[in-house]
């Protein structure tokens, strides 16, 4: 079938007028995943090379069907700040909004602000939004204190099916080793530990972005496997004895944060958690 992409997002929106949204919710998930499915068949090069020049082949060709010039501009300074190897940061990249009617960009208004697309005359209120997370459910707090609970035996038990001689060992060029992955999720434990006690502690702290996987390859001196893991058990043992305590109003109270914006308690707990499951799988014996 010609171009079913564009047929599905229509057919999607003309059932959803009817009020058939489960019928809907069907065809949106399967366009996504027909998307998802072609992307995935070109492969995810890592190289920063290939993607910055990716983009800008993307960004020039966008400027030249007369997409968006706002959004344009802020894909062009991703690109610098990319090959900067710097931060993106919130105030340089506000959340984007689509309307899932017409496909109108924008980005996004203050909660105060009413207002319609100007292409379908859609609510601002029923356009998808882009948050900068790429683990979209928020485990709520039993959820988040049962897989914060679970994660060190986890990796405990992935660990102990690894040979210690294969630790430092990595699968494929950018890969992390089984040493470095266990460095990034203590240094990542130690993140979250500190921020739950600000947020706690103080009234909308600003949580400073941290680049918590570029530290996984520094050398790790005299550190070995057991001690990082006793490192990071102790931490998270810590950590849930504070959230174990946490009246349940307290988990929603706020930060801002310098790449993610306002975030809540609850959203950095998930978060945690859910960065945690991600990187189990590259835990597998060699």
């Amino acid at each position: 079938m010609e171009n079913i992409y564009p047929r599905l997002a229509n057919l999607a929106t003309r059932i959803e007028g009817k009020g058939q949204y489960n019928i809907a919710k069907y065809v949106r998930a399967t366009l996504d995943s027909l998307l998802r499915h072609a992307a995935f068949n070109q492969g995810y090069s890592t190289d920063t090379t290939s993607i910055l020049a990716d983009l800008t082949t993307i960004v020039d060709h966008l400027e030249d069907t007369g997409f968006d010039q706002e959004i344009v501009g802020r894909l062009r300074h991703g690109n610098q700040i990319m090959a900067q190897n710097a931060i993106s940061k919130i105030p340089e990249f506000p959340t984007p909004i689509v309307c899932r009617r017409c496909g109108h960009i924008r980005e996004q208004a203050q909660p105060e602000q009413l207002g319609y697309c100007p292409t379908c005359g859609a609510d601002l209120a029923s356009f998808s939004t882009h948050r900068p997370i790429y683990w979209m459910r928020e485990f709520n707090p039993l959820e988040s204190l049962e897989r914060l609970n679970q994660t060190p035996l986890a990796y405990r038990n992935r660990l102990s099916h690894i040979p210690p001689g294969n630790y430092d060992d990595k699968c494929s060029a950018g890969e992390w080793s089984p040493l470095e992955v266990i460095k990034h999720i203590r240094d990542a434990e130690n993140v979250l530990h500190t921020r739950i006690k600000r947020i706690l502690a103080e009234n909308n702290p600003y949580l400073d972005f941290q680049m918590v996987w570029d530290w996984a390859d520094k050398p790790a001196a005299s550190e070995s496997i057991a001690s990082i893991l006793e490192s990071y058990s102790s931490s998270r043992s810590t950590t849930l004895d504070i959230l174990q305590n946490t009246p349940l109003k307290d988990w929603w109270r706020s930060a801002i944060h310098e790449e993610f914006g306002p975030v809540t308690l609850i959203e950095q707990v998930s978060y945690f958690a859910a960065h945690e499951i991600s990187h189990l799988r590259q835990l597998s014996p060699k």
